[in-house]
């Protein structure tokens, strides 16, 4: 039990000491972010991700941003990864999909063709 919280406490630590590091990737003028945004569910609605997706919803609305919340089911979220992938990349569109699908195209080295 001790050694499971000491791991649990170490790779807190480490999600915690990496969260800085995405500040230094940041451009000094930033282009002017959309102020509705498209969020992609890979599963149905009224699941825990989708859930999740309307939590989210007013931190976005506290700085500002519309989140739309699309539900798109099916293919173990192949198909909002596909949509994820095609759209347009100006951070209109984020998206929750299966880590499996993502795991897999990563493994194989391909693009994700729909």
């Amino acid at each position: 039990m001790r050694k499971r919280f000491l791991a649990f406490l170490f790779h807190a630590a480490l999600a915690v000491l990496a969260l800085p590091c995405g500040a230094l990737a940041q451009s000094r003028n930033p282009p002017e972010a959309p102020r509705q945004i498209r969020f992609l569910v890979g599963f149905a609605a009224g699941g825990a991700t989708d859930l999740l997706a309307r939590r989210m919803q007013p931190l976005f609305e506290r700085r500002g941003y519309q989140l739309v919340i699309e539900s798109m089911p099916g293919a173990g979220s192949t198909i909002a990864l596909g949509r994820l992938a095609q759209a347009r990349p100006d951070g209109s569109t984020l998206g929750f999909a299966s880590c499996g699908i993502i795991a897999m195209v990563a493994a194989e080295q391909t693009e994700l063709r729909l």
